[in-house]
């Protein structure tokens, strides 16, 4: 997929996007729970490589370069889901896709939160910084980080070179 094409997504406003491809209804994690209980059929699942949609068919094997799959009820229906398809990490390690350099132990990326794990914000921050968004920077602004977290994030966005996001990231009091 040419770079211009995934430039020319990450170009586009809010409203723009969702002229293309249609709203999201996110569920909480009660409501995925519940709508996947005893489900095998019923849901649209599309991969996403670099802003280019495509249905994932039975017996159609998927591109390997994808690490998104967008789910919805059908084509008329807004995007439900999004789930990150990991292809670089390890059993002992995360690993970030974009710089396989940077490897921290599962015991040490994951959090729980209501029984659910989560990747631990400090490392979705970094998916971020390379898209660059307004949202994405607010996303950022309220991120609640410990100061250890805070300080392994900018140290971090300052080796893969996103400079201002990793001033962002230190915080108003960090020294110019």
């Amino acid at each position: 997929m040419p770079d211009e094409f995934h430039d020319a997504v990450i170009a586009l406003t809010e409203d723009e996007f969702l002229g293309r491809y249609s709203p999201w209804q996110p569920m909480t994690p009660a409501e995925i729970s519940e709508m996947l209980r005893g489900c095998e059929v019923g849901w649209h699942l599309w991969e996403n490589y670099n802003g280019a949609l495509r249905p994932l068919l039975p017996g159609v094997p998927d591109q390997p370069e994808c690490h998104q799959v967008w789910v919805r009820r059908d084509a008329r229906s807004p995007w439900r889901m999004e789930f990150l398809v990991d292809r670089v990490s390890t059993e002992e390690e995360w690993v970030f896709k974009h710089d396989q350099s940077v490897r921290v132990p599962w015991d040490q990326a994951l959090h729980q939160i209501g029984g659910i794990w989560y990747l631990k914000p400090e490392l979705a921050m970094l998916f971020k910084a390379g898209q660059d968004r307004a949202k994405d920077r607010e996303d950022l602004a309220v991120a609640r980080l410990a100061p250890e977290e805070r300080q392994w994030l900018t140290a971090t966005l300052e080796k893969l070179g996103y400079a201002e996001w990793a001033k962002l990231a230190a915080g108003p009091h960090a020294e110019s």
